[in-house]
């Protein structure tokens, strides 16, 4: 892999007890998979996912995967660069099983360095906390910590839905 450390490779080990015997999606996983099992999914033509959409697709992926549940669903460093993005968390999490896990590990804007052009948002752990709640209450945190230490300036959020 080289010099360089994908975000998801600074996290794992602190998710890794989500993501035991799952059934996993990962949604914008470019390059590096959160487990070689998980169905990857990304809009960059470049990446290793084993599924390329195309970006207006990320809001209806429900669509895409219809009538698979996931136990997991994973996203590393791409919320922030989808538009409407609570309305793509509301789909994402119309494919998990009752008690799945989303987990999101989003860049933090007071620790990130440098401006991203293709971000549209930019959160920090209390804004998105806030943001989640209003808009997705039915999406119980299960999990919030921030992640900053050298080359770490994330948060990350772990979300679970509820059994109907």
């Amino acid at each position: 892999m080289g010099l360089y450390t994908s975000e998801i490779q600074k996290i794992r080990p602190l998710i890794q007890k989500y993501l035991v015997g799952k059934t996993i999606l990962d949604i914008g996983c470019n390059n590096d998979p959160i487990t070689p099992e998980a169905i990857t999914v990304d809009c960059n033509p470049k990446s290793k996912a084993k599924v390329i959409i195309e970006p207006d697709q990320i809001y209806k992926l429900s669509e895409y995967f219809k009538g698979n549940k996931f136990s997991v669903i994973c996203s590393s460093h791409s919320l922030e660069h989808i538009l409407f993005d609570m309305e793509a968390l509301w789909d994402w999490s119309k494919l998990l099983k009752d008690d799945g896990r989303i987990i999101l590990y989003l860049p933090d804007i007071r620790y990130y360095r440098e401006y991203n052009p293709e971000h549209f948002h930019n959160y920090t752990l209390e804004s998105f906390v806030k943001k989640l709640n209003y808009y997705l209450p039915k999406l119980e945190i299960v999990e919030k910590f921030m992640h900053i230490e050298p080359e770490c300036y994330s948060f990350c959020v772990v979300l679970k839905k509820q059994a109907i």
